[in-house]
């Protein structure tokens, strides 16, 4: 494998043995369950409705992005990840360190892609074996995910208003700015017409204008 991997990547960083090991792991939890469920005599739903679909999409995501990003999950990862960077909210950025399966696994833990695949299996698995349970814990991640979305609204809301706020300030200092520069100019030309109005300046030094 090692041949392999120095042909796949010039560098050989790519741990193609422990992508091996986690793949055949993948295959044989599922095999064994449904080994398990035919000994025990599970029926597998005829249809799945599109209404289950999105829940279990909703919950795969949730869940990965829970496993891979969290910033509360973060003892999951810590012995296969370091953390390079904050994400949004509260997300965190890591990246896989060490070598072999060690590596591999923090491929697969910091990448919400990849989780996504192994959430998907457990989810439809559990789907399969008792369908209205994961039904609640599906919807239970899909309220997670509908808040998540609330959250970033609100907090884009704020950030906008407070733009909108900056933008007005600064718009109304470079008018005082302006009218500023405009008055100490007309003091020094009396009489001056701009535009339609002109300004005249009285003895006390008050500027005044005039049609």
């Amino acid at each position: 494998m090692t041949t392999d991997a120095a042909h796949y990547d010039e560098r050989g960083e790519v741990p193609l043995a422990g992508y091996a090991v986690l793949a055949s792991a993948f295959a044989a939890g599922t095999g064994a369950f449904a080994l398990l469920a035919r000994q025990r005599g599970v029926r597998l739903p005829e249809r799945v409705p599109p209404w289950d679909v999105v829940l279990l999409g909703t919950a795969t995501y949730k869940a990965s992005r829970l496993l891979a990003r969290d910033k509360v999950t973060s003892f999951v990862r810590a012995p296969f990840t370091r953390r390079i960077g904050e994400g949004e909210a509260n997300e965190v950025l890591d990246e896989p360190r060490g070598r072999g399966l060690r590596r591999a696994v923090g491929d697969l833990l910091s990448c919400p892609f990849c989780v996504s695949a192994w959430a998907a299996g457990t989810l439809v698995c559990s789907y399969a074996a008792a369908p209205r349970l994961t039904r609640l814990a599906c919807g239970g991640f899909g309220a997670l995910t509908v808040a998540d979305w609330l959250q970033y609204a609100w907090t884009w809301t704020q950030q906008t208003e407070e733009d909108s706020a900056s933008l007005l300030v600064g718009r109304r200092d470079q008018f005082n700015v302006e009218h500023a520069l405009v008055l100490e100019q007309l003091r020094g030309q009396p009489g001056r017409v701009l535009g339609a109005l002109q300004f005249e300046e009285d003895a006390g030094g008050v500027v005044r204008t005039a049609r």
